[in-house]
């Protein structure tokens, strides 16, 4: 069913039905978004810097001055920002795994794997993680949206059913007018602002919500798109221009309020004057806005079908069941990530910015009364007797005063000012440190070594404690990237068309192309997040780890160039992927030796008491083993071949079938041939460096060999008792 094309200018019972939920929802609610509207605003205008302001009832205004000037200095935004880096700077690692044992879910499963990687190169690594914290540090709650964009690129225009000699075009659509746009639909994934969502408020558990709302405003442009003109001309009465000033609904409260703080503003205590940006005779008509809601209600044993239905202004246009053909995974597409939320009490997390806004507050009043303070240092008072004649007037450049006086009664005098109380410099770090202990953000080092901390493991252990605190809330976002990752998989596995070209990134790093087949897209799939998987500093530790355990020869030979390779590939370095390029082409090339082999015996039957003699001839005829060659990596190849040996040997073993048994036994043989190469190597190489320094110093192959003898304890107790 495409939604996307079945509009209606419904006026039936169920249609009338479903404007009554909307709107008695809306309003029942209203409250409660207002609410959200000023605290989620304030948020905003102290992370931005116009922290200068105060809420009185339901309007954000600049507050009265309170001193000569009114200080801000802002350490709410560099915690937040703080906080985004530290969600973002190692993206989630999700494993697709199948749902069950057959070869439907592990077919889904493989296909999956690879379309997650090209949903995550078009949307972004982390899947919009970054706009979520951010929000979710505004708004106590990061809300991302999961759908399918029927619409999205367009790849063509519907050309006219026959060819020009009489043919049948098979690249036109009969469901569309020649002419037309062909579209490409695509997974899109949103972050969207707590204020623009109606839910049911009361339930503490987010993740359990069973109908939910999105209001915003929507452009004359954006409803013809969707819509069509007909429906356009149809609402024409209910758009409003953005000049006008007849808001009677507070769906974009928010943007209306904080737009006015950017563009700046003035007057009193009380109201608003916006400076606006453009007149309203440079508005085009595609500039008109009309309320927009889109309702979604997932099936429940009270509501069996689900509910999806979009309302434009105070008419329905559209609405059907819940789309389970387009979203089989039967949830709502709002996921929310709201951690450390008080289960049972509240309605999502605790907002950092709102706890912080009082240290803020108090912190720039201080900051106010040094700057005063200091201003008064420099322009100290003057006395005079009253009997005097003074003139006075300022010198040029703004340094001092000159002061006239005329008669005997003395020359004025200047009183000192009084130097602020170091206290306050404390007081005011104090202040700082603990809008810092909110966001978990301590300053480790700025550049500047703190006292007491003499090494850098102590700044690590500083960094490491306070990325630590994250924990839960990395956790959390985690829990959300599942979600989001599985539904996007979702809809892309259920939507993409047949034969549809997507780009992958192969193992060798170079674009690989993938078509989609729907037959291998008929079983089940789940995702899953690596738990701890984002954390910076898990990472780091755990590339410490894999450096020292090989470095210590716990895990074997150090030397071994097999177990280089792995440790590059555990330690996940920054630039792991110029490193591991060195090796991706002979990775690729030693892959595709036994996978081609194995190609050619899936369409080979062997006939029914077959004796070892014609095994044996069709062994020779189908089964391609390639020799070893000169060009060949030989200790990347051993690794690649000796994965596929362990992760084969037991599934061709038990096949029975002896093709496969064969192309085991062969394939150790070829291992074999590129370990005696290495060897070989190894052996010339060491006679090399022996008839070398037989001939440089004169000595015979025994002597060389014993002086290579580890005699470093006898050689060290000889310097000790020389020392003594």
């Amino acid at each position: 069913m495409a939604l996307e094309t079945q509009f209606i200018m419904a006026d039936d019972e169920q249609a009338i039905h479903v404007a009554k939920i909307i709107s008695s929802r809306k309003r029942s609610f209203a409250p409660h978004r207002r609410n959200i509207v000023n605290e989620t605003t304030a948020n905003i205008c102290y992370l931005v810097g116009y922290q200068n302001i105060e809420i009185n009832g339901d309007v954000i205004a600049p507050a009265p001055k309170r001193r000569i000037t009114d200080e801000v200095v802002n350490v709410i935004l560099p915690a937040v920002q703080n906080d985004v880096a530290t969600a973002t700077a190692s993206p989630a690692i999700y494993d697709v795994v199948p749902a069950g044992t057959d070869d439907d879910d592990r077919a889904t499963a493989i296909a999956g794997d690879k379309i997650l990687k090209v949903l995550q190169r078009k949307i972004g690594r982390d899947f919009k993680r970054g706009e979520a914290v951010l929000w979710w540090d505004i708004s106590t709650i990061g809300w991302r949206k999961v759908y399918w964009d029927a619409n999205d690129t367009v790849i063509g225009i519907n050309p006219d059913p026959m060819n020009e000699d009489g043919s049948q075009n098979i690249a036109h659509n009969p469901n569309i007018p020649v002419g037309e746009a062909l579209m490409q639909g695509e997974v899109q994934i949103e972050c969207i602002p707590t204020n623009q969502l109606i839910y049911d408020y009361r339930e503490t558990n987010l993740n359990k919500l069973k109908w939910i709302i999105h209001a915003k405003r929507v452009t004359s442009n954006w409803v013809v798109d969707r819509f069509g003109t007909e429906i356009h001309d149809k609402l024409k009465s209910q758009f409003i221009s953005t000049s006008e000033n007849g808001e009677s609904e507070f769906e974009v409260g928010l943007t209306r309020q904080f737009n006015n703080l950017v563009n700046g503003f003035t007057g009193n205590k009380t109201t608003f004057v916006p400076k606006m940006d453009v007149s309203s005779h440079m508005q085009l008509e595609s500039d008109e806005f009309i309320d927009y809601y889109e309702y979604w209600e997932k099936p429940s044993k009270s509501m069996p079908t689900g509910v999806y239905a979009v309302m434009l202004g105070t008419q329905v246009v559209m609405h059907a069941p819940y789309p389970s053909d387009m979203y089989p995974h039967g949830e709502l597409p709002f996921i929310p990530a709201a951690p450390m939320n008080i289960t049972g009490v509240s309605n999502g997390s605790i907002s950092r910015i709102s706890q912080a806004r009082p240290l803020q507050r108090k912190l720039n009043e201080l900051a106010s009364q040094i700057d005063e303070n200091i201003d008064i240092m420099g322009n100290a008072i003057i006395m005079a007797p009253k009997s005097a004649k003074l003139r006075h007037r300022s010198l040029d450049n703004g340094a001092g005063n000159i002061i006239e006086y005329d008669g005997p009664v003395g020359k004025p005098t200047r009183e000192p000012g009084v130097p602020m109380n170091s206290q306050v410099f404390s007081y005011l770090n104090d202040k700082k440190l603990a809008i810092d202990s909110l966001f978990a953000f301590h300053h480790a080092s700025q550049g500047i070594a703190p006292r007491n901390i003499e090494s850098g493991k102590g700044l690590e252990r500083l960094a490491n404690a306070d990325t630590r605190q994250l924990g839960p809330i990395v956790e959390a976002f985690e829990e959300a990237d599942q979600r989001v990752a599985y539904q996007a998989l979702t809809l892309a596995l259920k939507n993409y068309e047949n034969d549809r070209l997507v780009n992958v990134v192969g193992t060798d790093y170079d674009w690989t192309i993938f078509k989609i087949d729907r037959q291998q897209l008929q079983g089940k799939m789940n995702v899953i997040v690596r738990r701890h998987s984002s954390m910076p500093i898990d990472k780091e530790a755990e590339k410490i780890q894999a450096f020292q355990a090989w470095q210590s020869g716990v895990l074997g030979d150090p030397q071994d160039p097999v177990l280089r390779t792995w440790t590059l590939e555990q330690m996940n370095m920054g630039n792991a992927t110029v490193l591991m390029q060195k090796h991706s082409k002979q990775k690729n090339f030693a892959a595709k030796e036994f996978l081609a082999a194995e190609e050619n015996l899936k369409d080979v039957n062997l006939p029914e008491g077959a004796t070892p003699e014609q095994v044996a001839q069709i062994l020779e005829q189908y089964l391609f083993i390639p020799q070893v060659n000169n060009f060949d990596d030989h200790s990347v190849h051993i690794q690649v071949h000796s994965e596929y040996l362990l992760s084969n040997f037991w599934k061709a073993k038990s096949t029975g079938n002896a093709l496969f048994i064969e192309l085991i036994n062969r394939m150790n043989i070829h291992i074999g041939q590129h370990q005696m190469v290495i060897q070989q190597r190894a052996e010339a190489a060491y006679q090399r460096d022996l008839e070398r320094e037989m001939l440089i110093k004169g000595k015979t192959p025994q002597q060389i060999a014993l002086s290579k003898m580890d005699l470093s304890g006898k050689n060290t107790d000889n310097k000790d008792k020389k020392g003594k």
